[in-house]
Parts: structure tokens; sequence; C-alpha cells
């Protein structure tokens, strides 16, 4: 979607290092605690955000991390109430 998504990190985010070889994730995508990223979404609305070495990362809305601007349809999906 090309929605202007901006998330902010509730906690650090790292791949799971027992995977990374096989998805091909870099080691150094990391998404740091208090910062803020692009995020984009697919049509159901999962989101992955975009770490600062370019990956993107699947990341979990309410326990990893919190919207900083999203379109009302995907604030909906995840329950968020303005």
């Amino acid at each position: 979607m090309t929605d202007n998504i901006t998330i902010r990190m509730l906690i650090t985010m790292r791949p799971d290092p027992e995977i990374t070889h096989i998805i091909g994730q870099p080691e150094d995508t990391i998404l740091e605690k208090d910062h803020i990223y692009p995020a984009r979404t697919g049509t159901y609305g999962a989101v992955s955000a975009m770490a600062l070495n370019g990956q993107w990362m699947g990341i979990v809305h309410g326990t990893e991390f919190e919207f900083m601007e999203a379109p009302m349809w995907l604030l909906r999906i995840h329950g968020v109430c303005l």
C-alpha cells in the first residue's frame, strides 16, 4: 500500500538468529526502542517497518510498536481508538 505510515517501536527488535540465514535477513536488521520508522502494510493490515539498513521486518501492533501516523482503515483493523 502507498499510505503514509510511521510507527514508534516499544521494544528493540532483531531478527531471530536461528532463521536469519534461512530467510536471508541480515543480522544488522534492527528496529530500536523509541525510534520512529517508516512502515508499510498489506491489504489485510499486516505491518512491517524499514530498519536503518533498508530491510523490512514484520512487527506486531500493541506489543512491539505503536502507530504515529496511519490511515483510518489500518487503525480500525488494529483496534486503535482516536
